[in-house]
């Protein structure tokens, strides 16, 4: 459990650098939520050995390995739809976020979450942090130049690759949270509700 509580600070702050470099801000702003929710329960009852259940926590690491991998695989042979691919691991990360930062409120306070309100707000999560991405991908686009409004496409001016880039988190977080949140309820049917809204020392 003490490799996977540093393994998942080191991959997100290699992500973080990683998006720096590659200007990818939308994986920026997850790097430093998620490191903040990684730490939390240590920030919360001011003990640093303290993390949380071991079948939850060994998910965080997961999707910032893969978009490690994702960007140095695209340093050496250019990935089609590297973006697909990179939103499709977004999600996931953010659900996983989603579903820490419930877990460390409901074990930090007197408030009781369920497993299902649990998923459900990872869910949530997912979906608002998808639409943040949307305007952030939006400004991106104004301030690089692109025709993004309806009076730029004025003129049977083709707007399809726009339209792609900005409809592009929140048509996939749609559709693979449902798909995520499935496997998230596989595991949580293998944790006792009394066990997964705590913290646990990293051993």
């Amino acid at each position: 459990m003490r490799a996977v509580y540093y393994l998942s600070i080191l991959l997100t702050i290699l992500t973080l650098g990683i998006s720096v470099w590659r200007g990818d801000w939308t994986w920026l702003l997850l790097s430093i939520i998620a490191l903040v929710i990684v730490l939390l329960p240590a920030v919360l009852t001011k003990d640093f050995s303290k993390t949380y259940h071991q079948k939850v926590a060994v998910l965080y690491p997961l999707p910032f390995l893969a978009y490690i991998v994702l960007s140095l695989v695209n340093l050496v042979v250019a990935v089609n739809h590297f973006d697909v691919y990179s939103y499709a691991i977004q999600t996931f990360a953010a659900m996983v976020c989603g579903m820490l930062l419930m877990i460390a409120i409901s074990a930090s306070t007197d408030v009781k979450i369920s497993k299902r309100w649990i998923l459900l707000f990872s869910i949530a999560f997912a979906c608002t942090f998808a639409i943040i991405c949307t305007f952030m991908i939006y400004s991106q686009m104004v301030s690089d130049g692109w025709l993004v409004s309806n009076d730029d496409f004025k003129g049977g001016i083709d707007n399809t690759e726009s339209n792609r880039h900005l409809m592009l988190p929140c048509f996939l977080t749609t559709f693979l949270s449902l798909i995520y949140g499935y496997l998230f309820r596989c595991l949580f049917k293998r944790i006792p509700k009394t066990e997964i809204s705590l913290f646990y020392e990293v051993d």
